[in-house]
């Protein structure tokens, strides 16, 4: 009997986390994406190529999925029954199925246990395929259920590495909530010094690391000249969420004195916590239990550099506070500490040699950008809008794209939807604002591909959308919102209902505003009948998850269409007419698509 094969759609879902499961699948055509439910929403964990399997942690969990699959387009794969799993198993391990799934608690109990080999992707490239095969994955990921943090350090580039990573490993070894490891490396890690154009590298292998070792957050760096400073930086094996103020890349560097006095051992600390993206809720209870009096115990002595530090290592420090600020903020809802964060970007500006005009004063001014925006989401500061857009827009002209694509992309949709919110602020501006919007999120969107990143391209489509629909309404211009319908229907491929049901009605809403203004200027009936569907759509989620106030927004603008058709078939009414502005229902008011906007949930948004 020949091999089971089963095709699937693009956006096509295979399998739920949680479901029931019996087998395990060879990808044979296509891509496969990942994805973990949590508190925030589905996060996507990585992106399969041809050839890798998935599925098995279903058959070795109780038949439970532990994640969710999709298809990223056309997919053809090759299903394996648990019988002939089990006979891989066998082979590959020289063990039963039962043999290894009664190991797997030694793995987790012994330090240095999980030694099976993978590459991983890169932390600025979260949805690149993670060239790791299934028996690898099986133990990474058994070996990490734990609430602790797991913290690997490889040694330092440069003289004495080892010893330098095990001075790190006293500083952070009895921290609560870590659990601290050094683990050897090669590759780009074992060079003797640590050119700029390997950090990159580093980033890249470090997430393999973590994959071997179990591990949450990698420390890696090197010692400076005179051997008196630890340049550090951080690899977290969730990629950080590069739209959010104080999120840590490869490129971050923490200076720290080589000797680490107990004082630097607690700003260290707080840094740790900060630079950790985590998916487990029971490790973010770890992080929130502690980063609030680890912030307090080591900010003071961030304010304090020695002698031995350099301008730039003083720089990098600030920075490296501001991130741990802003992160903090964040994850404890703390405004105050967000509005702190600010200031303090604006001091590591301060700090800058002139000379300094490159990618490290970008990335100040998009985190500035970035907490202005939200800062002015709280006060409804029109000037602190516009001093965010200033900061992202100067950020977009130094970031290198080469260098950080994903970084420049997120401040290009930043500054997109600052300036989109500018123009809803101001009811008198001009439709330059939305016209620089919109190729804001072009220029995002050749970063953020639908194969490669198909959230984040959705969120992007979604707030061009917004925009386009917008203009499409100060220029009575059906081209322009036939553009928004068709970037509507672009990001609707990826927001499922059953998955992102909010940002899914925010899209349906967006869809049948534009629809709604195409048939208002063209008096089209099949415009706005689609344009009905779409809010009906939109409104049905909002009720059934009792939120209110979006779900009246939604109401009334079904009446509006309501009113529109009735007024399309009312007699002496010639349907196919040029538009008229003395149309009975134009007593709606004139900025009303200014007023129908139901925005994404603050998780998928902060601006």
């Amino acid at each position: 009997m020949g091999k089971k094969t089963r095709s699937f759609i693009d956006g096509e879902i295979i399998f739920r986390e949680g479901e029931e499961g019996d087998s395990a699948f060879v990808i044979k055509r296509g891509q496969v994406a990942l994805s973990k439910d949590t508190s925030h929403g589905p996060v996507e964990i990585e992106v399969l190529e041809k050839g890798k399997y998935f599925g098995e942690m279903g058959i070795l969990n109780g038949g439970q999925r532990t994640l969710s699959a999709v298809a990223v387009g056309d997919l053809s794969v090759e299903i394996v029954g648990r019988k002939e799993f089990e006979k891989t198993v066998k082979k590959t391990a020289s063990q039963t199925h039962g043999a290894l799934t009664r190991a797997v608690p030694r793995l987790r109990q012994a330090g240095n246990a999980a030694t099976a080999t993978g590459d991983a992707a890169n932390s600025d490239e979260p949805a690149t395929p993670i060239s790791q095969n299934w028996f690898s994955r099986l133990f990474s990921i058994r070996h990490r259920a734990t609430s602790q943090i797991e913290v690997r350090i490889v040694p330092l580039i440069g003289e004495n590495g080892d010893q330098h990573a095990r001075k790190l490993l006293d500083a952070l070894s009895r921290r609560d909530g870590l659990n601290v490891r050094v683990i050897s490396a090669d590759g780009p890690f074992s060079q003797k010094t640590m050119p700029k154009n390997i950090i990159a590298a580093c980033s890249n292998d470090g997430h393999a690391l973590l994959q071997k070792s179990g591990g949450d957050l990698l420390i890696w760096g090197d010692v400076s000249a005179d051997h008196k400073v630890f340049h550090l930086h951080f690899s977290s094996l969730v990629p950080t969420d590069e739209d959010l103020p104080g999120a840590f890349n490869g490129h971050d560097m923490l200076p720290v004195p080589a000797e680490i006095p107990d004082e630097w051992s607690d700003f260290l600390y707080a840094t740790v916590l900060s630079a950790t993206a985590l998916l487990s809720p029971e490790k973010a209870r770890v992080l929130t239990a502690n980063m609030e009096t680890a912030l307090e115990e080591g900010a003071p002595t961030a304010q304090k550099p020695p002698r031995e530090f350099t301008t730039m290592d003083r720089a990098h420090l600030i920075v490296c506070l501001a991130h741990t600020l802003a992160t903090t903020g964040q994850r404890l809802d703390e405004n105050e500490l967000l509005q702190l964060a600010g200031d303090t970007y604006r001091r590591a500006n301060d700090t800058m040699p002139d000379e300094e005009q490159g990618l490290l004063r970008g990335m100040v001014q998009k985190n500035l950008g970035g907490i202005l925006a939200v800062e002015a989401e709280h006060t409804g500061d029109i000037s602190q809008l516009r001093a965010a857009a200033d900061a992202m827009g100067d950020a977009i002209d130094r970031i290198p794209r080469r260098i950080l694509p994903r970084e420049w992309a997120a401040a290009q949709n930043r500054l997109g939807q600052i300036l989109y919110r500018l123009d809803l602020a101001d009811a008198t501006a001009d439709t330059g604002l939305l016209t620089k919007a919109i190729a804001a999120f072009h220029a995002a969107v050749q970063v953020y591909t639908r194969v490669d990143a198909p959230r984040r391209w959705a969120d992007v489509m979604n707030n061009y959308a917004q925009a386009a629909q917008i203009l499409g309404g100060q220029l009575h211009d059906p081209m322009v919102l036939q553009k928004a319908v068709s970037a509507c229907r672009n990001a609707l491929e990826v927001r499922r209902r059953d998955r992102t049901p909010f940002p899914w009605a925010a899209t349906q809403n967006t869809l049948g505003s534009a629809l709604f203004l195409m048939g208002k200027i063209t008096h089209r009936n099949d415009h706005l009948v689609s344009a009905l569907d779409a809010f009906k759509a939109a409104h049905e989620v909002y009720v059934g998850n009792g939120a209110a106030r979006m779900a009246d927004v939604i109401a009334r603008n079904m009446e509006h269409v309501q009113s529109l058709l009735s007024d399309l078939h009312a007699p002496g009414f010639y349907g196919d007419g040029p538009f008229d502005e003395n149309l009975s229902s134009d007593d709606i008011d004139e900025h009303w698509w200014r007023n129908n906007v139901v925005d994404d949930p603050p998780h998928q948004a902060l601006g």
